[in-house]
């Protein structure tokens, strides 16, 4: 960290050859600025932990060389724009710990490069898209503590090759964790009871993990 305070300026738009861009535990506050979208070089930008406010620009859909976006805990409302999904280099994203509101755009299942996918903490609602499902190279989901989300888990989620962790716990979910997703997904958290029955069990202590205790530490 470097104490910055203040707006980002909107001559960030002229940083056209600027590649990778972190400013992460400052005091940087304001809205990001539209002129970001000027920047195309950019293949990573770290803005975690300031207090950024407003909608996120349409205009990150032109940074088509991006390749991770990590904007979590910051003051960051509105939705998630549509246009993210231009972003077809994308691997990593996270808006965790914003106040984001608004459904989860479907198009984010057209972003084959995925491996993570990090929107938790925020004030997300309706259900989680079944076009997740396509993105095979997925191997982190987080999408807990967003207590509007509601309806069934999709079942697509449990053929994700690739997956390793899936966190849905804090949220208003129903449906089934079946034990096959549980042997294969290294780290599953999520809150069973009256809406969504798990079949696999859990260790003692642990919490937000599927299923009843297990009888023995060798359980699955």
């Amino acid at each position: 960290a470097n104490h910055f305070e203040g707006p980002l300026p909107s001559e960030f738009g002229l940083l056209t050859s600027l590649t990778d861009f972190s400013s992460f535990n400052n005091k940087l506050q304001g809205p990001i600025p539209t002129e970001i979208g000027q920047a195309q070089s950019l293949i990573q930008i770290s803005l975690e932990n300031n207090t950024f406010q407003g909608p996120i620009p349409t205009e990150i859909g032109l940074l088509t060389s991006m390749t991770k976006m990590t904007i979590w805990e910051n003051k960051l409302d509105g939705t998630i724009p549509t246009e993210v999904a231009m972003l077809s280099a994308l691997t990593s994203v996270s808006f965790f710990n914003n106040n984001l509101s608004g459904t989860i755009p479907t198009v984010i299942g057209l972003m084959g490069t995925l491996t993570s996918l990090h929107f938790s903490s925020n004030a997300l609602h309706s259900t989680i898209p079944t076009e997740l499902g396509l993105l095979t190279s997925l191997e982190g989901l987080s999408f807990y503590h967003n207590m509007g989300f509601s309806g069934s888990i999709p079942s697509e989620l449990a053929d994700l090759p690739m997956l390793e962790s899936l966190l849905l716990y804090g949220t208003e979910l129903t449906g089934t964790i079946v034990s096959s997703m549980c042997e294969r997904v290294k780290r599953v958290e999520i809150d069973c009871g009256e809406g969504i029955q798990c079949d696999c069990c859990r260790h003692a202590g642990a919490q937000h993990v599927p299923g009843p205790p297990c009888d023995s530490p060798t359980a699955p």
